[in-house]
């Protein structure tokens, strides 16, 4: 096809692994911090129990956490 990654296009990838650096090119990633974000969403977990939850009952919980962009050859 002659379609060149990190020249024609771009690719990423959403979750970096050790594996991204290997490809060739080496892949663009993002990187979540794994550890404040499942702290976080064993938190949500509890409070969408409703043994724990407050007098108002479960809520519904919607958050946005940030990742980091891994730039790498194919962006």
């Amino acid at each position: 096809m002659g379609i060149r990654p990190g020249h024609d296009m771009a690719v990423t990838v959403i979750v970096d692994t050790p594996l991204c650096r290997y490809f060739s090119p080496a892949l663009t990633a993002f990187r979540p911090a794994l550890e404040p974000m499942g702290q976080r969403l064993a938190e949500m977990l509890l409070a969408s129990l409703p043994a724990f939850a407050g007098p108002e009952g479960p809520r519904i919980i919607r958050e946005v956490w940030p990742l980091e962009l891994v730039a790498r050859d194919s962006d």
